[in-house]
């Protein structure tokens, strides 16, 4: 008889399991309190095996890091798509928003607090899909009418957002009635900005 099938996880698997240790530690420690000693822990995985996938825990972080702002430039684009008036594109953005903060759950407090640290990967990411953002939603809103605006002011609303939204996640879910009322200040500010271009 041949020996059972090993069921230890190899290859991509092995790699996306130290990535789901990676994303742990992160949304507990952030970049500079995450360690490569933390994310053996977690998955349970030999540190040579932790090399042979990544160069270091930067690299780990940097890809966790950029899918996650990659899946919020997914849903924002898929929420908006065929919306046909200004107050339907803000309330399917802040829908967005959400839907992801919800995915992401407690990593969206460290993404958020690193958007204005230089050496942690969630400020290149961020700057990144701010600019993409930016795009869409300016295409979006002139495709409806509305003159084009200087970039910088989509980038100080996405602050609303980001800075009002995800402290009704992190560092714990808040209820659903706050959840509720994050919501409804950032649909009246957003639409009050937006109104009067």
């Amino acid at each position: 008889m041949g020996r059972p099938a090993s069921t230890d996880p190899k290859g991509d698997e092995l790699r996306e399991l130290i990535l789901a240790a990676a994303s742990q530690d992160y949304a507990e420690n952030g970049f500079h309190g995450s360690s490569v000693a933390h994310i053996l822990a977690i998955s349970g995985v030999s540190r040579p095996t932790f090399y042979r996938y990544f160069q270091n825990r930067r690299e780990a972080l940097d890809i966790i890091i950029g899918r996650a702002n990659d899946m919020l430039g997914e849903i924002v684009a898929r929420k908006i798509e065929g919306v046909e008036d200004l107050e339907g594109v803000v309330h399917a953005a802040i829908d967005a928003y959400f839907e992801w903060a919800r995915l992401c759950g407690p990593m969206v407090g460290p993404i958020y607090q690193e958007i204005g640290d230089a050496a942690s990967p969630a400020h290149e990411h961020r700057s990144r899909i701010v600019a993409e953002l930016a795009d869409l939603f300016e295409t979006t809103l002139v495709s409806l009418g509305r003159p084009p605006q200087d970039p910088l002011l989509y980038e100080a609303l996405l602050h609303v957002v980001e800075q009002t939204g995800h402290a009704a996640f992190w560092p714990e879910m808040k209820s659903s009635r706050e959840i509720s009322r994050r919501r409804e200040i950032i649909s009246r500010i957003l639409i009050a900005s937006l109104s009067h271009i």
